[in-house]
């Protein structure tokens, strides 16, 4: 029988949203010397490191944004970007989201003066799966409903197999400054408060990763990775602070559709995902390991 320690397992969450936010935007709106632009959204709308795609409703082109800023380049009317957001509320974009998070101005795309005011679309899309940083525990429940199906005149009660529905927990230290290539627990505190676009998310919990020792032999290794994909809402941030010691913050959540649990074999690093339906090997932006096909 092998037994496996609680380092072989990994959490890593994407940012997903709800709904679009609507508004308009005015020319005083961009400050094109600073790189900067902001619209009429309520705080908390967007995060620093949101994948925001941003379209022209009205038709035409988004000529706030310079050619330059689009992939590939060119004024089109619509574009995606990684947002940066400062404490007054104004935002800057970016190609990437490790400069996001950064959030240096020379970074950003260029911006230009709009020709008038007219009304956009900001949709909150996927930017890939990023490692959560500082977690020290995680747990998820799965809990399957029994549905009284018993009649009148029987003797026993009759029950029958009802839906799956699932919780959990995420404890991890809190890390105010986002860097490098792993969400620091600050984004779930905002998480939770985001109303526009809801506080909704995927995570890819990890039981066990390639690479762990195995139980033949003290040399030996297994290379099959376990974990389970969910979409959740985050329903409660705590922090539990006390003096002398590392502030912790304990995440709890619900599931709001499928739990999977998959498994797969594969000699790629440490902590990679498993996790698209097509055939093709992804790479992480984050550069901290792979996306395979499932080999179920």
């Amino acid at each position: 029988m092998a037994v496996y320690l609680g380092n072989a397992g990994l959490v890593s969450i994407q940012r997903t949203g709800a709904s679009s936010y609507n508004s308009t935007l005015d020319p005083a709106d961009v400050n094109v010397a600073q790189k900067r632009f902001s619209f009429d959204f309520p705080n908390d709308t967007f995060i620093t490191g949101d994948y925001l795609q941003i379209t022209r409703t009205g038709g035409g082109n988004l000529d706030f944004v310079d050619a330059s800023g689009f992939t590939p380049p060119g004024v089109t009317s619509t574009g995606a970007w990684y947002v940066n957001v400062d404490a007054a509320g104004g935002i800057r974009l970016f190609k990437t989201w490790g400069e996001a998070l950064k959030g240096d101005v020379a970074d950003a795309v260029i911006l230009a003066t709009p020709s008038g005011s007219y009304a956009i679309s900001a949709t909150l899309t996927s930017g890939g799966f990023r490692t959560l940083g500082e977690v020290t525990a995680y747990e998820l429940s799965t809990q399957r409903v029994a549905l009284d199906a018993t009649v009148l005149g029987e003797e026993f009660v009759n029950q029958v197999s009802g839906l799956v529905s699932g919780s959990g927990q995420i404890t991890c230290f809190w890390d105010f400054g986002e860097n490098g290539d792993f969400e620091a627990a600050q984004y779930i505190h905002h998480l939770v408060l985001r109303q526009q676009l809801g506080s909704n998310f995927s995570a890819a919990l990890t039981l066990k990763r390639g690479g762990e020792s195995a139980a033949t032999g003290p040399n030996d290794t297994d290379s099959t990775q376990l974990y389970y994909l969910i979409d959740g809402v985050i329903t409660n941030v705590g922090v539990s602070f006390e003096a002398g010691n590392a502030v912790q913050s304990q995440i709890e959540f619900v599931t709001t559709g499928q739990i999977q649990l998959r498994y797969s074999t594969t000699d790629t690093v440490a902590g990679s995902l498993l996790l698209q339906e097509n055939s093709s090997a992804l790479d992480l932006e984050s550069g901290i390991g792979r996306l395979l096909q499932d080999e179920l």
